[in-house]
């Protein structure tokens, strides 16, 4: 099953929604609002799939 939102292929930190499944309210379990993901899970979506570059990089 493909997530509707690309952060949904990872598990979410917050909720521990298993990925592929969106978020939900910790206390109920309840689905969040309009399929949205906790920031952790953006953030941490992002930074596993941004391109790693070298801080310094030789014009040579």
């Amino acid at each position: 099953m493909r997530p509707h939102r690309p952060e949904q292929a990872i598990r979410c930190n917050w909720c521990n929604a298993p990925a592929g499944e969106p978020c939900t309210v910790p206390a109920n379990g309840r689905r969040l609002p309009g399929s949205t993901s906790h920031t952790t899970r953006k953030t941490d979506w992002a930074m596993t799939t941004q391109k790693q570059t070298p801080a310094h990089q030789d014009p040579t």
